[in-house]
């Protein structure tokens, strides 16, 4: 098995526009068994900007995908063992920041992901400290 996301990680997905990270994701996601610990029960793509185009991802017999906006969005109504992806963040929400600080261990997730154009010269560079790891 190629684990590359242990359980309870939180990862940054940081490129240009255009650079493939949300294909990159996309594709870590449709085969959960060779990149995380267990396949997750609910995949929860969060767009946080409405113009982002929906992840090509289907439910399986295992898992249900979820793709809402930021506004539809309930920290809350997350089930443990899943994984959230933030994708296209251009603000750091306050949830976003509890996600990463308490959710991604006390609930647990499987995994989450912030998928960024940029980090540095901006107030996103606040997303380094609270990931594990960054994905350039």
């Amino acid at each position: 098995m190629a684990l590359l996301f242990p359980k309870y990680s939180t990862n940054l997905v940081i490129g240009a526009s255009g650079c493939g990270k949300s294909k990159l994701l996309e594709h870590f996601l449709s085969h959960p068994t060779f990149y995380f610990e267990k396949e997750p029960s609910n995949i929860y793509i969060v767009l946080c900007n409405s113009q982002t185009p929906n992840y090509n991802l289907v439910s399986s017999e295992n898992t249900i995908v979820h793709q809402l906006l930021f506004e539809e969005f309930d920290l809350n109504l997350v089930e443990p063992e899943s994984i959230v992806v933030f994708e296209d963040v251009n603000v750091v929400y306050e949830s976003i920041k509890v996600a990463c600080n308490v959710q991604s261990h006390h609930l647990p997730l499987l995994a989450l992901f912030i998928v960024s154009q940029n980090i540095v010269g901006n107030n996103h560079f606040e997303l380094v400290k609270l990931c594990h790891r960054c994905l350039f």
